[in-house]
């Protein structure tokens, strides 16, 4: 990515996918670590730092001060305000940080006209995705009536559609109590364990992965680090939010990108799939047409799909430890699976009016 931003061939914007502020976001918008996960990072590759960082909120981001990053990546407002706003240029004239996240959820659009745009750059290497369209000519992708006059990408907001309370239910009934008795330091016994191993087995057969107990653990436990104001907001409001916007992709004739930490599936081992998500925010990108959700959270690099959507997890860019994929997955064998490795790297995405 360097060597190609050295080259003079610097992508538009960076879609960033959350967990910008590992391990425990930040604590104010004049933390230092504002500068220094950008500025500081990417010291060898100053375009980078400079580019629009259009971001999400992730897990970890969301253990800090919310209202703090929102301050600093634009002015807080209501994300309704900004649908029927042409945000232009994401950085902004005089944007102190490369950091975009004016709300929680949030839209951007970027008119195409007849050139490509980028949202990242690299060379392939050895192991990595052969590259994937959607054009209008194949008759093996996704066929489109019309050219696509712009890219719009909907970023939403995955702490609280995760973590609201209630969305717990999404879980594995028998498998949650168990899993909110080990919250609550209740003993380890002989029928917890076994309680354990039949939630295990009773777990829908529709996920990749049979997540039980240890996937809910995690998933509960981490929604118990975040502060009541990282998941406070109604799910509702942000779901009718997102089907607005991806009818007005639809009605525009655009590329419709939708962004997000969490993914929905995952052959990862780190996560699996979020039934939350699965029960939310899957139908809409069915029913609204969207082509392409973007995610992170899961360390490692995948390529998924479900019906006529693409799923991409790009999780590994961070250097932390990598996650390993789920058994079959290296080879391709979950249904929905197109790609899957446990490896370091990043995700570059060219767009023009016929071919994404």
């Amino acid at each position: 990515l360097v060597s190609q931003l050295n080259a003079g061939n610097p992508p538009r914007f960076v879609l960033n996918l959350g967990d910008s502020f590992y391990l425990n976001g930040i604590t104010s918008s004049t933390d230092s670590r504002l500068g220094e996960n950008f500025e500081t990072t990417f010291s060898e590759a100053p375009t980078l730092a400079k580019l629009p960082w259009l971001s999400v909120l992730g897990n970890h981001d969301c253990r800090g001060n919310v209202s703090a990053l929102l301050a600093v990546g634009g002015l807080a407002r209501d994300a309704t305000s900004l649908e029927g706003a042409s945000l232009g240029n994401p950085g902004g004239a005089g944007a102190e940080t490369a950091y975009r996240l004016p709300s929680r959820f949030w839209a951007w659009r970027l008119s195409l006209g007849g050139s490509d745009s980028r949202t990242g750059s690299g060379p392939a290497e050895a192991g990595s995705q052969p590259p994937v369209a959607l054009s209008r000519s194949s008759s093996s992708r996704r066929r489109l009536g019309s050219s696509r006059h712009g890219l719009q990408i909907a970023l939403t907001d995955t702490c609280s559609l995760v973590c609201e309370r209630g969305a717990e239910s999404a879980e594995e009934p028998r498998v949650l109590q168990d899993v909110l008795g080990v919250l609550r330091h209740e003993p380890l016994t002989p029928e917890r364990w076994r309680s354990w191993q039949a939630g295990q087995a009773a777990w829908p057969r529709s996920a990749a992965l049979p997540l039980g107990f240890n996937g809910s653990l995690g998933r509960q436990a981490e929604c118990g680090r975040m502060s009541e104001e990282a998941r406070a907001p109604p799910a509702s409001s942000q779901l009718a939010w997102l089907e607005r916007r991806l009818l007005k992709a639809r009605a525009a004739s655009d590329w419709s990108i939708v962004a997000g930490h969490s993914p929905i599936r995952s052959v990862g081992e780190g996560h699996g799939d979020y039934p939350q998500l699965l029960r939310t925010l899957l139908p809409r990108l069915h029913s609204g047409g969207a082509h392409i959700y973007f995610a992170g959270d899961e360390h490692s690099l995948q390529h998924l799909r479900e019906k006529r959507v693409h799923l991409f997890v790009v999780g590994a860019g961070g250097g932390l430890d990598l996650h390993p994929l789920q058994t079959g997955a290296r080879a391709g064998g979950a249904a929905s699976t197109r790609w899957a490795q446990s490896a370091l790297g990043f995700a570059s995405v060219r767009a023009t009016q016929s071919r994404l």
